[in-house]
């Protein structure tokens, strides 16, 4: 059940910032500003309850002192005991957290460790006083190991990967189709990423989130700033700090425009003048493409494989973010959408395919 840790690391580092970025102003004029908790520590927590899934030791292990005594010494596991307080602090009811951090926070609770200390593992415990504190340890930790080899564990992570992997490979069709339709040899992608600002979050629920996306999508097929538009993907995310926002792809057809800091900067003030009427915000990925490792986003040829390439690495990180966190939302609510695909007509007849969530 192990990862790929470095990407699964690269996640949590984005969903960090998502979780704790938000847009303000001063002075009338835009403002990203970093949240106090920037740097959390879902990440450890996902790879502490791994590394306890994974094998099958202790956190403490028995030993005998020079004086014969049986004593608990710390063991490899037992390292991150230390951080129990900070990792319980990334705990949020309005989220939805990987299995792992999940069982984490459970068994947290589930055993009281808030209320232990184990810089010595054979002081007695002071949630179960017949115990000493290594014992504590030691069962803390078999409950995670039981817990998440579970067959119901084992589903419910194969079930959100799959829906992962189930939404990638649509974008991925989608995006091939893209290039592939008339004028579509050469495309020009945007990301942009569209939000409220701060002081107006709270006027900003999800329902009305969603009709401002709509409604911005909607007004694509009679505003000129839209005729070249060909596609879009988006993805809806919240953050404790950032509230709803949207991640967006949009493509164009490469023979009509080429500027693209300049189009997505337009496009992002229509969507705070015109769709949120002053309370959204914006930010331009276009205009900084330099600080990208894998850019994946300008003008891209149809046969520029490393673009390619690199603007499906990040649908893929959009899509496998919800398999870490997210917001809990109605399961009737989609989270992920595009565009329809090139050529493909609905049919009043019958009923409306139904994209992935």
């Amino acid at each position: 059940m192990s990862t790929d840790n470095s990407d699964v690391k690269e996640l949590y580092q984005q969903i960090d910032q998502d979780f704790n970025v938000y847009h303000t102003e001063r002075d009338g004029k835009p403002l990203i500003v970093f949240g106090d908790r920037y740097e959390g520590f879902l990440y450890p927590i996902e790879r502490f309850v791994e590394s306890i899934v994974d094998s099958d030791d202790d956190a403490f292990g028995l030993t005998r002192d020079r004086k014969g005594n049986s004593v608990f010494e710390a063991l490899p596991l037992a390292k991150d005991f230390k951080s129990f307080n900070a990792y319980i602090g990334e705990f949020n009811h309005d989220y939805e957290f990987s299995e792992y951090v999940t069982i984490f926070f459970e068994a947290y609770q589930r055993f009281d460790m808030v209320e232990e200390n184990f810089n010595n593992p054979n002081a007695m415990s002071v949630v179960a006083p017949d115990k000493r504190l290594g014992e504590r340890g030691n069962e803390f930790v078999a409950y995670i190991r039981k817990t998440g080899r579970s067959e119901a564990v084992k589903r419910r992570i194969y079930d959100r990967a799959y829906k992962s992997v189930r939404n990638f490979e649509s974008a991925k069709d989608y995006i091939d189709k893209l290039f592939s339709q008339p004028g579509g040899s050469r495309l020009l992608v945007l990301r942009i990423d569209f939000g409220y600002m701060k002081k107006y979050l709270p006027d900003s629920g999800l329902v009305e989130a969603r009709k401002d996306l709509d409604r911005l999508f909607n007004n694509t097929r009679s505003n000129k700033l839209f005729d070249a538009l060909v596609g879009h993907i988006w993805k809806l995310e919240s953050g404790v700090e950032k509230g709803h926002h949207f991640h967006c792809i949009l493509f164009f057809k490469g023979s009509k425009v080429w500027h693209d800091p300049y189009l997505a900067d337009l496009i992002g003030k229509y969507w705070v003048e015109r769709i949120t009427a002053g309370r959204g915000t914006f930010h331009n990925c276009n205009a900084d493409k330099s600080k990208y490792k894998y850019l994946g986003i300008g003008m891209i040829n149809h046969d520029d494989e490393e673009l390619r390439a690199n603007l499906l690495r990040v649908v893929k990180y959009l899509t496998k973010k919800d398999q870490y966190l997210r917001k809990k939302v109605s399961s009737r609510r989609r989270v992920f959408g595009r565009g329809e695909i090139p050529g493909v007509r609905r049919s009043n007849a019958g009923r409306p395919r139904k994209l992935p969530n």
